[in-house]
């Protein structure tokens, strides 16, 4: 008889199923970021802890492939903030960025879109979008907050936000608009 190991208490502040299937990763309280056996429950590994203090994760996605889990940090101090791409064990396989509430990967898993970076302390409503390899960042886009996701090919921006009844479509490469698209009611 398997036992299931006891997760970390408190609130989920997300929680993202793999692609394949056979995890789901979790940022528990939002200050760690745990990987599960989606068959049995049992929780596999706390692979990445942030200090309280420091301030958390707020969004946990799997790559495409579900080798790679990108967890954003709102960190208090510039060292913290960020995404972090992570394996599956733990090991860090990119940090970059500043703080986000949320990342995407196309589908491909070549690119993440991180959402984007709002007013507060000065900074400028972006999305920026990374290569996942070198993390570098290929383009920002200007735009109000909201949720952006990459097209299947990374080729397009999907961006909506609350603020108008539309969303728009940009070009991930050259970060042109080219179309809003009203809201269907």
């Amino acid at each position: 008889e398997s036992k299931k190991k006891k997760s970390t208490p408190g609130a989920f502040v997300r929680v993202a199923m793999a692609p394949d299937g056979r995890h789901a990763v979790t940022n528990g309280d939002g200050y760690e970021v745990q990987v599960y056996d989606a068959a049995t429950g049992e929780a596999r590994k706390v692979i990445h802890r942030s200090d309280p203090k420091l301030g958390g994760y707020s969004h946990v996605e799997w790559s495409p492939d579900s080798s790679i889990i990108a967890a954003t940090s709102g960190g208090v101090k510039n060292t913290d903030r960020g995404v972090y791409l992570l394996t599956i064990d733990g090991a860090i396989v990119q940090k970059f960025g500043d703080a986000a509430p949320a990342a995407s990967f196309g589908a491909h898993g070549k690119r993440l879109i991180v959402s984007p970076k709002t007013t507060i302390m000065g900074k400028r409503n972006a999305y920026d979008i990374y290569d996942v390899a070198t993390g570098k960042l290929l383009q920002t886009i200007l735009h109000s907050p909201g949720k952006g996701t990459l097209s299947p090919d990374g080729k397009l921006v999907a961006v909506v936000s609350g603020q108008v009844d539309a969303f728009s479509l940009w070009n991930a490469d050259t970060a042109t608009l080219v179309t809003i698209l009203p809201d269907f009611e």
